[in-house]
């Protein structure tokens, strides 16, 4: 009997999706991808807005030497137990792509994230800051 695979081998976890929201916004410092994992969202970030400082945060040591490698700046901690390195209100745009599910201290995360998030004051408000593909 022939087993079936059930796996999109082309699913690319929403990148398009990453890449198409950056492309919407103008003039980014700073973007901060939490769990990073390989890089591939920062890649698609540095295509769209080179000028950007790109921050990955990342607690799995190879992959923060990877990261490295890449030319992130790359911040290695628990993000369920530690603060973000960044001062309040800094970060222009912050990728969680396909993390929540890992996280325990959700509560704790979204207080960080918020914390650090530039505050927007145009039509639609801050709304975009949790958007769920």
């Amino acid at each position: 009997m022939r087993l079936v695979t059930w796996i999109d081998r082309d699913l690319n976890y929403g990148r398009d999706a990453v890449e198409a929201y950056l492309r919407m916004k103008r003039g980014l410092r700073i973007i901060l991808d939490l769990g990073a994992g390989q890089g591939d969202d920062l890649e698609r970030a540095r295509r769209v807005h080179p000028a950007a400082e790109l921050h990955a945060l990342e607690c799995d040591p190879q992959k923060c030497r990877r990261l490295t490698a890449r030319g992130f700046v790359v911040w290695q901690l628990d993000i369920e137990r530690a603060q973000l390195p960044f001062a309040s209100e800094s970060v222009d745009v912050i990728i969680a792509n396909q993390i929540f599910e890992h996280l325990k201290e959700i509560f704790w995360v979204f207080h960080e994230i918020s914390r650090v998030d530039l505050p927007r004051f145009s039509g639609q408000g801050n709304a975009d800051r949790f958007r769920i593909r």
